[in-house]
C-alpha cells in the first residue's frame, strides 16, 4: 500500500469520497486545489510541442507513465503523426513519503531509492489510426462529470489515469465499467504498439482500431441523447 494515497485519504476526506459503484464515464480532477502533483507530472513525461493527446498514468508499485498523439507533420505540409510512449523513473503524482531518519550512529550518509531508467518509445502512425483514437478519446472526455452522488471514485492501491485533449481533463481509478475499462484498454494497445517489432506492428494496429470501434459503440448506447 502506497503510504502516500492513505495519507492524502486521510488528511483529505472532501475530496477523495469513495464511492460503492465503478463509475462508467471519467471524472473531475481529484486532487484538492493547489495539489502539484498534475503539474509534475505533466513535466515529467509530457513532451514539449504539438501533443494532439494524452494519458498520464501513476501506478501504486510502478514508475509514472505516459502516452501520447503528436503531430509530426513537417514543415512543408506534409501530414505525419507519432504515438510517443514515456517510463519515468520514479512517481510525481504521489512522490513517495520521506525516508525514515537513520539510526543512531549509522555511517552512511544516503539512503538511495531503488530507481529504474527512463524509457521512451516513438512510433509513426498513419492518419486512419490517430484520427480514429482521437474521436473516442474525445467523446470520452467530453461527458467527463461526477457521479449521481456527487463522490469521487478512489481506493488505496490501483492506478491513476488522467486523460486530456483539447482542454479537456478527466480521470479515472482502477476501472472497472465499460467506457473507462476501453479507454484504459486503449492506452495499453498504444503501448504495445509503440513496443512492437516491426512483425507485430500490423497487428497492434488492428487491435487498436477494434478497441476504437468497441468503444464507439459503448459510447452509442451510453445515453446517447444527452452526450456528445
Amino acid at each position: 500500500m502506497r503510504l502516500a494515497k492513505c495519507f492524502i485519504a486521510l488528511i483529505a476526506p472532501v475530496f477523495f469520497l469513495f464511492s460503492q459503484g465503478a463509475p462508467n464515464h471519467l471524472e473531475p480532477s481529484p486532487f484538492f486545489p493547489g495539489h502539484g502533483g498534475i503539474a509534475r507530472l505533466s513535466k515529467a513525461l509530457l513532451p514539449k510541442g504539438r501533443v494532439l493527446l494524452w494519458v498520464m498514468a501513476a501506478p501504486s508499485f510502478h514508475p509514472d507513465y505516459s502516452i501520447c498523439l503528436i503531430n509530426s507533420s513537417s514543415s512543408i505540409g506534409e501530414p505525419g503523426f507519432q504515438i510517443r510512449y514515456h517510463q519515468a523513473s520514479k512517481n510525481f503524482l504521489l512522490p513517495s513519503p520521506p525516508l525514515p531518519p537513520l539510526p543512531p550512529g549509522s555511517k552512511s550518509a544516503h539512503i538511495k531509492r531503488p530507481t529504474t531508467p527512463s524509457t521512451t518509445k516513438l512510433v509513426p502512425v498513419d492518419a486512419q489510426l490517430a484520427t480514429a483514437i482521437s474521436a473516442v478519446w474525445l467523446r470520452t472526455l467530453q461527458r467527463t462529470r461526477y457521479g449521481p452522488s456527487g463522490d469521487l471514485h478512489m481506493g488505496d492501491d490501483g492506478c491513476i489515469y488522467a486523460f486530456s485533449m483539447n482542454g479537456y481533463l478527466g480521470f479515472t481509478w482502477s476501472p472497472s465499467a465499460q467506457i473507462p475499462s476501453k479507454l484504459v484498454e486503449l492506452t495499453k494497445a498504444m503501448i504495445d504498439l509503440a513496443n512492437s517489432v516491426q512483425s507485430e506492428v500490423s497487428n497492434s494496429r488492428s487491435k487498436i482500431l477494434s478497441i476504437c470501434s468497441e468503444l464507439t459503440i459503448a459510447l452509442d448506447t451510453e445515453i446517447p441523447s444527452r452526450w456528445p
